[in-house]
């Protein structure tokens, strides 16, 4: 199936199908097959997808990790993967479990179960979750000041106002 490439490039591509035969039970005939069915030609955009916009490489250097593809295909396939994850939450989900598996694939000697996958997608929430609840109690002090600041401004404001009016008015609001 894969011709031809870089050591890096045939890795991260290795990382990427094993993980998609693993996760999605396509078989890599499947992948290769020239008209896919789906799930296979959801997994095969989505690995297409993330070689060209993760991982930087060529159209040529994919197409020749999936057969010797022509690098239009290739980039017409990735186009299709771009424009269809606007619309299609299944592609999204594919593309970032895939994502996530390649990267505990490339971390690991060994292909990532659906578990392990699971586990990382996990933690990356979890750590932009803390993540954002900090940026929010920053925030929240921030405001906190912001509101200390402005009631000082008030306070400021309305005692100069006073001083500067109380001789012209009483207590009783007439003027003397």
């Amino acid at each position: 199936m894969m011709q031809h490439v870089s050591g890096s490039a045939r890795r991260i591509a290795d990382a990427g199908l094993a993980a998609a035969l693993e996760l999605y039970g396509v078989t890599a005939a499947d992948i290769d097959r020239r008209h896919k069915g789906e799930p296979a030609t959801g997994v095969y955009q989505a690995l297409l997808y993330i070689l060209r916009e993760d991982y930087r490489l060529t159209y040529s250097d994919i197409g020749n990790l999936f057969s010797g593809r022509d690098h239009s295909t290739i980039h017409h396939n990735v186009r299709r993967a771009a424009v269809r994850m606007r619309s299609d939450p299944e592609l999204r989900a594919t593309v970032q479990t895939l994502q996530a598996a390649i990267k505990v694939g490339l971390a690991s000697s060994t292909i990532p179960t659906a578990a392990q996958v699971q586990q990382q997608q996990t933690l990356q929430m979890l750590d932009t979750a803390i993540a954002v609840g900090e940026q929010l109690q920053q925030l929240a002090r921030d405001m906190g000041d912001v509101a200390a600041s402005m009631t000082r401004a008030a306070r400021l404001q309305h005692a100069a106002i006073t001083a500067y009016w109380s001789p012209v008015v009483d207590r009783a609001g007439h003027v003397a």
